[in-house]
């Protein structure tokens, strides 16, 4: 067994700082009317950006893969079109909404459920009750490295991310959104890329210490090995924080939200899903 890292020391102390919290809510408690409101004042163009990257797939021997079935019924002159579908919530290629019981440490889900609970305790079905929205703080570090995006041996670290929210004269407060942009769009792939631990340590003890609601981010800390070495990941159990992976950020990049405005109301909105680990979104940012 590996020694224990400063993370693993921070998480752990989190995890026992946590008040009980019934209701599932996690991160997302600290979305209070006065966050919202804050989100709400951040609007200013009547835009809306969805950050989803686009759902394709129908390979019959891919377990993970996005599955497609249509058809059509007739009904005299009327032609109704159907379809179903199902898909993987979690991996590298669908924009998704991890939920509380997505990952665990040493034997427990977030607020100690046992991880042998299946299916746990959810938390896709509360948050989708109200959606998820608050202010969300965008930050494009490749932008402000002069890059095109992070690499796997130079990731991303919490300075960085202080240093472009302080050049926009930003101020994170608790219920924010981090909307983290590393360039993954940029990179050239066809498909899934095998994505590498973009973010350093402290980036994580960043959002824990600023008590950020939810991270939206595009490269992500998996899938690595061991996976022990997960660190933003890890804040599910820790301090039940909602993170929304695998987003595309070329839209909102081309409407110029690393240029004309550093903020915007982000909406999440999962699928009332009971007992889910997670939900495919559209997530959007408002500006």
């Amino acid at each position: 067994m590996r020694e224990p890292s400063r993370l693993d020391r921070r998480l752990e102390e989190l995890a026992g700082e946590g008040a009980p919290d019934p209701q599932r809510c996690g991160s997302v408690v600290s979305i209070d009317p006065a966050a919202i409101a804050r989100a709400v004042a951040t609007v200013r163009h009547g835009r809306s950006i969805s950050l989803a990257r686009r759902l394709v797939g129908n390979d019959p021997d891919d377990d993970k893969a996005l599955h497609l079935h249509r058809w059509v019924e007739e009904f005299g002159r009327v032609t109704v079109g159907y379809d179903r579908f199902s898909a993987a919530c979690h991996g590298l290629d669908k924009t998704h909404l991890d939920g509380l019981s997505h990952v665990g440490w040493d034997g427990a889900w977030y607020g100690q459920v046992p991880s042998s609970e299946i299916p746990a305790p959810t938390s896709i079905e509360t948050w989708a009750r109200t959606g998820i929205v608050t202010r969300g703080l965008y930050v494009d570090v490749p932008s402000f490295r002069g890059s095109s995006a992070v690499g796997a041996d130079d990731p991303a670290t919490a300075a960085e991310i202080e240093a472009v929210l302080n050049g926009a004269g930003l101020i994170p407060e608790p219920g924010d959104a981090l909307i983290l942009d590393l360039g993954r769009d940029r990179l050239t792939s066809d498909g899934p890329e095998d994505l590498y631990q973009a973010v350093t340590d402290d980036v994580a003890e960043w959002l824990a210490d600023h008590s950020i609601a939810l991270l939206l981010w595009d490269l992500l800390d998996a899938p690595i090995e061991p996976r022990e070495r997960l660190n933003v990941h890890r804040l599910i159990w820790a301090i039940g924080l909602a993170i929304v992976d695998n987003c595309d950020f070329a839209a909102a990049r081309a409407a110029g939200a690393g240029e004309a405005f550093s903020a915007g109301m982000a909406v999440v909105a999962p699928l009332p899903i009971v007992g889910a680990t997670g939900s495919l979104v559209n997530p959007l940012l408002v500006v």
